[in-house]
């Protein structure tokens, strides 16, 4: 009945052929935590409600969706050095969402600016550093590289001198929607596309091996 019940999940795979006659249940209500929904678009009503629900055991484990607008806090990341999608992620979050933006929301992006790989590439090519988004921008305007990381760094410039500010009094709401779509659609879906890859193969393969267990128990 297991094998019946998962195997268009799971694939081919080499289980014990065995049933059994019984159905095990939780005793007690499983907990869960709630996050954003899983989108490819973020600036619309409701996109930032808890309407995403995963079990808590899950996610001890590190098994959950990774939410474009929150990245970094995902377990798959807890090692990796801060990168462009890291930036890109903060960056979505922040015009998405609806919340003043101001200086602080500004410095946190800025901090995840100097800590990425393509900043620290271009201040070593330049021979110094920028100090803020809109000397970077300008610094990067005879580079015909990086066109993401420019697209990024010239978002955040256009709100830089006007913070405490809301997105949508500097940008139209269909501006606002396309950068956010083009954020996705840029390299941050691609990425979250191949990590959450990777970390379902490695469970799946955890869960295999226990359901093997499990059956050859009965």
């Amino acid at each position: 009945m297991i094998i019946l019940l998962l195997d268009s999940s799971l694939g081919s795979l080499d289980l014990p052929d065995s049933t059994s006659n019984n159905i095990i249940i939780p005793i007690s209500r499983l907990q869960v935590i709630k996050t954003e929904r899983l989108l490819n678009q973020y600036f619309k009503r409701c996109s930032f409600n808890l309407w995403g629900y995963h079990s808590m055991l899950s996610v001890t484990r590190g098994f959950m969706p990774i939410i474009p607008v929150s990245y970094m806090s995902h377990y798959s990341q807890k090692h990796r050095n801060t990168n462009m999608h890291h930036l890109a992620s903060k960056v979505l979050s922040l015009i998405s969402s609806g919340r003043l933006l101001d200086q602080e929301s500004l410095q946190q992006v800025w901090s995840l600016v100097i800590r990425s790989p393509v900043y620290q590439k271009l201040a070593t090519q330049n021979g110094d550093m920028a100090f803020d988004f809109l000397e970077l921008t300008e610094s990067m305007n005879n580079n015909h590289g990086y066109l993401f990381f420019k697209y990024l760094i010239k978002i955040m410039s256009s709100l830089e001198n006007r913070a405490p500010c809301y997105i949508l009094g500097i940008h139209k709401a269909d501006e606002v929607g396309k950068m956010a779509l083009q954020i996705m659609q840029g390299g941050l879906k691609d990425d979250i596309t191949k990590q959450q890859v990777s970390t379902i193969c490695k469970e799946k393969m955890l869960f295999v091996d226990k359901l093997r267990y499990i059956l050859l128990l009965y």
